[in-house]
């Protein structure tokens, strides 16, 4: 009985898993579909040359034209969605911990300037993955996302 009960419950977590996988791959390939006209190489190209320290500067957006900001808001929206999926597989185990520390946590890293220049907050993520968040933002000296996944912004007068 209480073999039947570990198999039971470590197939409720796969199962799981595989309902969050198809939700973001989903959602992954819709919005690739909008970004990726074969745009984003170039764009990422543009920020690179123009912009010094990119991607871990700020105000790069201002240069980035109507079109090109939508195209890289849809890339990042992808990516944030793959990273929340990823955080769900790891705090549900069925990542080992040392590769969720290292890829995971690292890919949260190399995105946050971005998630904050286009003001991307983490509202439908779990509130381990806001944390974490939360964390890295006040590492790397970012405002402050809230409690509720957004980020705290400057009014301007």
């Amino acid at each position: 009985l209480v073999l039947l009960m570990v198999e039971l419950r470590q197939n409720s977590n796969l199962m799981r898993a595989q309902i969050a996988m198809d939700r973001s791959a989903s959602q992954i390939q819709s919005i690739s579909d909008w970004a990726n006209g074969g745009a984003i190489v170039p764009i990422e190209v543009k920020l690179s040359e123009q912009v010094p320290g990119f991607p871990e500067a700020t105000g790069w957006s201002d240069i980035l034209t109507p079109i090109e900001r939508r195209r890289y808001e849809y890339r990042m929206i992808v990516r944030l969605t793959q990273l929340t999926n990823d955080w769900f597989q790891c705090i549900e185990g069925l990542v080992d911990a040392e590769g969720c520390e290292r890829e995971v946590k690292s890919r949260m890293r190399r995105n946050l300037h971005r998630f904050y220049e286009l003001n991307l907050g983490f509202g439908r993520s779990q509130s381990s993955f806001i944390a974490a968040m939360q964390k890295l933002a006040m590492d790397a000296g970012l405002p402050r996302v809230r409690d509720d996944g957004t980020w705290e912004r400057q009014v301007s007068q």
